[in-house]
């Protein structure tokens, strides 16, 4: 048995997902993730702080956070444009075995371990 997590719509005709890059990854407690997955319309420091990086750019791609918890396999995508709260916002299931390919991909390019930041992203531990 395999199990994960994932948003199904209703009678949907189609998906349209959109393409994203992931600017910076922000790591947050287990606690702090449980509150902000239940409450994306609040407003958040860590959100307001990188208000700079989440944007739609002109070919239609989601520049975004990536938020995850400590002990959280998942996570969420972030673009704000422009608010200090989660306006639009993406489940990414498994986000941690995302990264974790991302990394094991890219790995051969780097001696050391790899890092988001090498990753082009950023890490907000």
């Amino acid at each position: 048995m395999l199990k994960t997590k994932a948003i199904f719509e209703r009678k949907t005709n189609d998906f349209q997902p959109r393409d994203c890059v992931i600017e910076k990854i922000i790591e947050l407690t287990s606690q702090q993730y449980d509150a902000f997955s239940k409450n994306m319309l609040d407003d958040y420091d860590f959100i307001r702080n990188n208000i700079d990086l989440m944007y739609c750019d002109r070919e239609g791609i989601y520049h975004c956070l990536l938020v995850v918890g400590e002990d959280r396999p998942d996570g969420i995508l972030v673009e704000s444009e422009g608010s200090s709260y989660a306006r639009y916002a993406a489940f990414l299931p498994n986000a941690c075995d995302f990264l974790a390919a991302h990394q094991e991909q890219t790995q051969g390019l780097h001696d050391e371990k790899l890092k988001p930041e090498s990753l082009g992203m950023k890490m907000n531990l």
